[in-house]
């Protein structure tokens, strides 16, 4: 071996040197061609909402690529980019995204987002880069301007999509648009309006006869003023009672002053205490927490009772002696030893704070509100034997206060500021008033006797006094009825007055509504006299009378009858409205020139509404006091209600009922004159306002946002020669593709029938002579021919002309079916 290469070794040296030579030569010519392809030039543009049109160079192109393949990490990643972000790119049944076309939605969205407005903060978008690649929170970043570029456009689209979507099936692009058309329309036009008279305006005097006879008949005929004006159910009661004030110190000096002499010999327990507090927990635990915050801020030192403790101070109470085992000695005899409270937590630790109940029972109001309620018991007890009239006497002895209450309704006893409550309204009212004898019958077993003190049969047993109205950390209330009277309706004398507002009220509003009823008719008839409708309405009013008249005899009414007035009028109305049904479509182009020409015959002020969106209606306008009339009708013009009700209108057409406004002030004849609707692409540029459709749609669909859908003009007018030709090529070829699968699914059918044919051939079948024909040729695709083709050299024996099968002649029964015969081939010896 070394001898060679030592004997051809100038050979070998100047082959290495020419092969050298080669390779540089092909890298310069590399070089040159990759220089020329690396030329940053505009591969495709698209137009941006705002009209500016936007180049794309082909190294933004490869920037994007390459950095989405960095972070994608492979055509998974693309798949979870696309469906997050709301992408199709799967073409010609392809189960993966096209990457090529996800660069360009990604430049797409990119732009909408800046259009938008959505520039991330530097912080975000380094974040971003370091959460990608792995790095430290607080670590520097330092990257080219292309991945720096790469992820704001990455973050922008993320913050864009967010506002778009948020799972992969939210409604469509075309459906969010419909939507977004019907939100953001912008809409002009023109307004007759009627304002309401005030009530005061019509006139009408009481003392006149004829004035008063008309508000006689419209009382009479108008039943709801007597159900607005019901005469309400009274009652006269006698009241004994105590209202437990704030702050309970008040309540305190109040006990010692009227009620702590008369309950020196009522004792109460710490149980009945409890079962107090449970009963009104939720009234205890309010009045607890309220004081307690109370005494919190006048003085800290008086939060808790028990701070108040001279202990507290003891310095032997810091004496680490305190923790002597020989405290725990059961040897010692320390009475303390069994006292309940050694086991409380709360005693050795004073910066634990009691409970509200603990709290409560500490401030004594728990005990001093069981002694009144026992002594106004004792007050129940003393009445019930002296009679009910003395409810008073007794009371005010032990220094309970009283009340006569006369002709009070039921909602005014629950509004009652001293004792009034609307659970002793419902306790009077279900055990007072509804067991009341009727008709001055003398009372039964059950019901209430006048004078008789009133209880509630339904307070809770167990820490609430029986036979008093017990309402803790409230009021404790006792009572009596003395008189009652029912509920009935008015009489036209006692509510005249309310009367006269309402029939003023109803005119105004009567007055308004024809006022506007009366410019649509008028309209109406302008538009029917028109020459160029004359024969249509002609022809439509001979049709109306016929079915009128078709109408009244079948229902068998008579004109002349005064009682079938009224129907056959309902039927005339019926017909009227059905005629300019009919004629609406002929009429509706005539509607604007209608309008202002039947204005201007009346006299009526013209004004004009809009442009504006409806995106800029104001959905509740407010009407303050003291603000001008026109300041006023600025803002119904503006608001949700008449926006929204031009929009509804085509271009030239009237609202078919004026509609009240204002709160009911005025009323409104529109004309819309133009609606103008959002570009396409215009919703691109406002994702909030995408964030709000979404959220009041309900259906789900898959979206379609794609590069055949940015190409279009409507939307980003999407242009890229280079890709489309791409597309082209790529379904040219996918179409050969198909052709081709599809001519060898089929050479691979003819096949298989061609071997199975060879490998299974059907069986010949033999004939009534016993012979047997010749086999069945095979087609040339590899197939038997059909059972009904024979050989042109075969004749079954059946067909033979003159000849029947041996079975079938007449008297002749087949050789096996003999009586005792067996068929010759199973006899024995015989072959």
């Amino acid at each position: 071996m070394f001898e060679f290469m030592h004997k051809y070794r100038v050979v070998i040296l100047v082959s290495i040197l020419v092969s050298m030579m080669g390779f540089g030569i092909w890298g310069m010519i590399q070089s040159k061609l990759s220089e020329s392809s690396n030329e940053n030039k505009v591969v495709g543009t698209l137009k941006l909402p705002n009209g500016e049109v936007v180049e794309i160079y082909s190294e933004r192109l490869d920037n994007i690529r390459r950095r989405m393949l960095e972070v994608m990490r492979g055509s998974m990643g693309l798949e979870i980019m696309a469906m997050r972000w709301g992408l199709n790119e799967k073409q010609n049944g392809s189960d993966s995204n096209n990457a090529e076309l996800l660069i360009w939605d990604f430049v797409c969205l990119a732009e909408v987002a800046k259009a938008a407005g959505l520039a991330p903060p530097r912080e975000v978008v380094e974040n971003a880069i370091r959460g990608t690649y792995g790095m430290a929170e607080d670590s520097p970043v330092v990257v080219s301007d292309g991945v720096r570029e790469f992820f704001s456009d990455y973050v922008a689209i993320n913050v864009s999509r967010g506002y778009y979507m948020f799972d992969p099936a939210g409604p469509t692009y075309e459906e969010v648009f419909e939507n977004y058309k019907r939100d953001y329309l912008t809409v002009e036009g023109r307004y007759v309006a009627f304002p309401k008279k005030k009530p005061e305006e019509f006139v009408l005097d009481i003392t006149k006869e004829d004035d008063k006879k008309k508000l006689e008949e419209f009382f009479a005929k108008n039943g709801y003023l007597k159900v607005q004006n019901k005469i309400q159910a009274t009652v006269d009661l006698d009241v004994a009672y105590v209202r437990m004030p704030e702050p309970i110190a008040d309540f305190e000096k109040d006990f010692k002053k009227n009620w702590a002499a008369h309950c020196a010999d009522i004792k109460v327990t710490e149980a009945e205490m409890a079962a107090r507090y449970n009963a009104g927990r939720v009234a205890y635990d309010a009045l607890a927490t309220k004081e307690r915050a109370n005494a919190k801020k006048d003085d800290p030192k008086k939060d808790d009772p028990k701070k108040d403790d001279p202990k507290k101070d003891d310095p032997k109470e810091d004496d680490p002696k305190k923790d002597d085992p020989k405290e725990d000695d059961p040897k010692q005899d320390d009475p303390k030893e069994d006292d309940p409270k050694q086991d409380d937590p709360k005693e050795d630790d004073p910066k634990q704070e009691l409970t509200n109940l603990e709290w409560l029972q500490k401030s004594g109001h728990l005990e001093r509100e069981i002694k009144v309620a026992r002594l106004l018991a004792k007050v129940h007890d003393e009445t019930q034997k002296a009679g009910g009239e003395k409810l008073e006497e007794i009371a005010k002895k032990y220094g309970f206060k009283t009340a006569k209450l006369e002709k009070i309704e039921r909602n005014k006893l629950g509004e009652q500021p001293d004792f009034g409550s609307f659970r002793l309204a419902n306790v009077v009212w279900s055990e007072a008033v509804s067991k009341l004898p009727k008709g001055g019958a003398e009372p039964k077993d059950g019901d209430y006797k006048l004078g008789g003190l009133i209880a509630d049969p339904n307070q809770k047993a167990g820490g609430l006094q029986a036979n008093v109205l017990d309402d803790p950390a409230r009021s404790l209330v006792l009572c009596r009825m003395t008189a009652s009277v029912e509920a009935r309706d008015p009489e036209f004398d006692e509510i005249i007055v309310k009367v006269k507002e309402a029939w003023q009220t109803r005119e105004a509003q009567t007055e308004l509504t024809k006022r506007g009823t009366d410019l649509k008719e008028a309209i109406d008839a302008w538009i029917l006299k028109l020459p160029e409708l004359k024969e249509d309405v002609a022809a439509a009013e001979k049709k109306k009378k016929e079915n009128i008249e078709a109408d009244i005899k079948t229902q068998e009414l008579d004109r002349a009858k005064e009682e079938h007035k009224v129907r056959i009028e309902g039927i005339e109305q019926r017909h009227d409205f059905m005629l300019k049904g009919e004629l609406a479509p002929k009429m509706k182009p005539h509607h604007a020139k209608a309008f202002e020409a039947v204005a201007k015959e009346q006299k009526l002020e013209i004004g004009k509404i809009g442009p504006i969106a409806r995106n800029n209606a104001v959905q509740n306008p407010k009407f303050p006091e003291g603000i001008s009339d026109q300041e006023k009708m600025n803002r119904i013009l503006r608001s949700n209600v008449v926006i929204a009700g031009l929009g509804s209108l085509d271009e030239g057409a009237i609202t078919q009922h004026p509609s009240q406004v204002g709160g009911g002030d005025y009323m409104l004849m529109m004309v819309c004159d133009k609606k103008t609707e959002p570009a396409p692409a215009e919703m691109l540029g406002y994702p909030k306002r995408i964030e709000s459709i979404y959220r009041t749609r309900q259906e789900r669909g898959d979206r379609t946002w794609s590069y055949s859908q940015f190409k279009l003009p409507e939307f980003l007018s999407l242009k890229s020669k280079s890709t489309d030709d791409s597309i082209a090529e790529s379904e040219r070829r996918a179409v050969e593709s198909r052709e081709r699968a599809e001519k060898r699914r089929l050479d691979r059918q003819r096949a298989q029938r061609e071997r199975e044919a060879r490998m299974n051939p059907k069986p010949n079948p033999v004939t009534p002579d016993g012979k047997t024909p010749k086999p069945n040729p095979v087609t040339p695709d590899g197939t038997a021919p059909n059972k009904d083709e024979v050989p042109s050299d075969v004749t079954p024996p059946v067909k033979k002309t003159g000849e029947k099968p041996p079975v079938k002649k007449t008297g002749e029964k087949p050789p096996v079916k003999k009586t005792g015969e067996k068929p010759p081939v199973k006899k024995t010896g015989e072959k």
